[in-house]
Parts: structure tokens; C-alpha cells; sequence
């Protein structure tokens, strides 16, 4: 760094969170300032930023002001690593906030509840990753994402997702896609009446969840609180959402929901549809990529398939994970028809039965989310034929954007 200045890595703190908004700005400038207001009163004061902070030679941020030691989003449990502004122990802050002109690399995490097959988690959309133009490549978002992942392994959190610009810059850490975007259209053919009017938000965050998971095991959850942040953003975005129904009977069910938004130029938000009334309106694309974090608390949510004869097994996995120790190596993986458990038994190198399967973190998140087969990727063959009566997710719905 310019003038010898070393640098720290930090969870901002309120204060700190308010100014980066002057590196937001600069890396993202298609942005409205409109959505950027929304964003910074009301995602940032929920979430968590992860950022390079640049240190003078006493060890201090310079800042244009006090410091905060409170707030920042907290979830699950087991936080011992998530500090705000360098804070001590004791609560109080070892520091000033940073100001704008010395957070040189940032990382927001965005709260989600996901849905993972039968059951619900914590975890993190990851958005805003910026470094300043004149430092890029020097490993500051490498520092980034070895805090972040080591911060959330502590927590269990299963895994993290994001939308990349470019995939080759997630892809040394480990990301994979794992969600496409499949452009779809009511059908020509269906006959629906369309409504304007807005819907009681808790049964139309039941209707929703209800329709993803006719197709799909793994979504963020919506409820009352999620709605009013979606319709919310929209509005700041010159949203509109319109809704469609069809049938026989009065009152028509609700069939679709369907969200543009755009200052300039209008573009689909999202959509929702039940049942089969839809078309394909275009090939799929790569959205998403996701990060297994914690890989026993990922695998536990995996099971037996209905159609296996037995009621459980135990099976070998080796895993390789370069940036996070703790899934490296080989673990017995014990499955039931309702969960499964994973511990771990030794290092790669061990000697290991010869039905284990070995496989990259990043194939294993393609394969454990169903976005790819085990054939298709890049494993050792032939299979072992324990890994046919694993019954992996059924797909992924995301909609997430910022």
C-alpha cells in the first residue's frame, strides 16, 4: 500500500458500513442513487461488511470521525468471530470507524433463511464484492474470502451463494454454479385475468413457497418481512408486479405472479408460476454459483432415497478443499432415510476403502444440489454404487438480485 500502510481486515461497524458506500458507488455506477438510498438505510443496516481497511503507521484507520461499537446482523449462533470495528472483548472499540477514503475492499452479506430439502438454514448472498480500481490483484479479496469462510465455518453455516460478474474470479475459491436462470412465459394458450391489487403479504409468502417447492428443494424463504423488503426495493426500481389467475370457479386461484422493474429500461424482476401453464422462453444460463462452507452441516442434509432396500449405510467421501482445512480430507459419511451425520477419519493421503468416492468441493456442490450427475463430473470412475442410493436436492430456485 501507498506510504507503507498496512492493512486489516474487519467486519465494518455501523459508521464504518455508512461509508462504504463511496466504494459502492464507485465500483457499481449503473446504480440509481435512489436504490442506492434504499440499499444503505435498509439492506446494510441488516447485514454484515467484510472489508479491507487500510491502517496508518500507529496502526489506526485515519477517520473523519467517532466510532460505533454496536449493530451488524447477527445470525445462528456461535459469533465468537464476528467483531465490529476491531472491538475487544471488553466492548469497546480498539479504534475509529474507517472512514470512506480507507476501506480499499469490501464484501456484504446478506441475510437469507434457506430452504434445503426438509429443512430451513442460515445463510449468506454474497453481493458488493469491490475493490478500489488502483489495488485490484494485489489479494485483498483473497483476504476477503479466507476471513469470511474461517469466520463462517466457525458458525456452520452450510454454504454461501452469490451472482458473479465473471465466474473465473469465484472460481479459485471453490464456487460452482449451482442455479440456472430458465426464461419462462405464460402460456398462449391459457386463460388468466390479471390483477393489480396487491395481496395479504402472509398468504402471499405461504402461495409462494408453496409453488417453488412443487419444483424445487432449495429457495430462500419468503414471509411478511421478506415481502415488504421485495416490494419495497421494487418501488425504488419503478417496479410493478402484476398477478394472474385462471379457472372455472369465482374466486379465480392465483396462478402466476409476474415483477418488472427498471428506471430506464424495464426489465423482468421475477416469475412465478403453478402448475404447468408455462413455456420455456429461452435456453437456460448459468445464475449462481454457491460455496459449501461447513461440510458435514451441507451433507446432513442429504438422505436415502425412498426406493433404497436398506435403512442406512455408512460410505467413504474424500474431499479436497484448498481454503478450508477442516473439509480436506476423509470423512465417513453415515445415511438414514431422514438425514445423515458426517465425521471426519483421517487426510487425503491415508489409506481408504476402495468404494470411496473422491471428489472437488466444487463438484460436490454441483452433485449434492442436483445441478449436475455424478457422472458428468470430474470424479473417478467407475462410481461407487453406494452413491446411487443417495438422493441428492431437487434443484435450485433463486430470484435474488441487487
Amino acid at each position: 500500500m501507498a506510504g507503507g500502510d498496512a492493512v486489516s481486515v474487519e467486519y465494518l461497524d455501523p459508521e464504518g458500513r455508512r461509508a462504504c458506500r463511496g466504494l459502492w458507488e464507485e465500483a457499481f455506477p449503473e446504480d440509481s442513487v435512489r436504490y442506492n438510498d434504499w440499499y444503505f438505510q435498509t439492506k446494510v443496516a441488516k447485514n454484515r461488511i467484510l472489508a479491507a481497511v487500510r491502517e496508518n503507521k500507529h496502526g489506526d484507520a485515519t477517520s473523519d470521525g467517532g466510532a460505533t461499537s454496536d449493530g451488524g446482523a447477527v445470525m445462528g449462533s456461535g459469533k465468537a468471530n464476528v467483531t465490529f470495528g476491531d472491538m475487544h472483548s471488553d466492548g469497546k472499540t480498539a479504534r475509529p470507524s474507517p472512514s470512506a477514503h480507507d476501506i480499499l475492499s469490501m464484501a456484504h452479506m446478506n441475510p437469507y433463511t434457506m430452504v434445503v430439502g426438509d429443512r430451513e438454514v442460515d445463510s449468506f448472498y454474497i453481493v458488493g464484492v469491490a475493490t478500489r480500481e488502483k489495488l485490484r490483484h494485489r489479494g485483498l479479496m483473497k483476504r476477503l474470502l479466507q476471513r469470511m469462510f474461517a469466520d463462517l465455518y466457525s458458525e456452520r453455516m452450510p454454504f454461501v451463494f452469490l451472482m458473479p460478474v465473471d465466474p473465473k474470479i469465484y472460481e479459485p475459491f471453490s464456487f460452482a454454479y449451482f442455479c440456472d436462470h430458465v426464461p419462462m412465459r405464460l402460456r398462449p394458450d391459457v386463460s388468466v385475468v390479471a390483477h393489480k391489487v396487491a395481496f395479504d403479504l402472509d398468504l402471499l409468502a405461504a402461495w409462494i413457497n408453496e409453488t417453488i417447492s412443487e419444483k424445487y428443494q432449495v429457495y430462500a424463504r419468503r414471509d411478511k418481512a421478506y415481502l415488504e423488503l421485495y416490494f419495497e426495493e421494487l418501488a425504488y426500481e419503478n417496479g410493478t408486479v402484476t398477478y394472474y389467475c385462471s379457472g372455472p370457479t369465482q374466486p379465480r386461484p392465483m396462478v402466476a405472479i409476474e415483477a418488472y422493474w427498471g428506471k430506464d429500461q424495464e426489465t423482468l424482476r421475477s416469475f412465478l408460476v403453478r402448475g404447468d401453464i408455462y413455456e420455456v422462453a429461452g435456453d437456460p444460463k448459468p445464475a449462481y454459483m454457491a460455496r459449501i462452507i461447513h461440510l458435514p452441516k451441507m451433507l446432513s442434509c442429504l438422505h436415502l432415497k425412498d426406493s433404497c432396500e436398506k435403512d442406512g449405510l455408512t460410505a467413504t467421501i474424500c474431499v479436497e478443499d484448498p481454503w478450508i482445512a477442516e473439509n480436506n480430507g476423509a470423512f465417513a459419511w453415515r445415511l438414514g432415510k431422514t438425514g445423515s451425520e458426517v465425521r471426519r477419519i483421517g487426510d487425503a493421503g491415508q489409506a481408504l476403502p476402495e468404494d470411496v468416492l473422491c471428489i472437488s468441493i466444487p463438484d460436490l456442490t454441483q452433485w449434492v444440489f442436483g445441478y449436475r450427475p455424478l457422472d458428468e463430473l470430474a470424479v473417478v470412475k467407475p462410481l461407487p454404487d453406494w452413491t446411487q442410493d443417495v438422493r441428492v436436492l431437487r434443484g435450485v430456485f433463486l430470484d435474488e438480485v441487487v
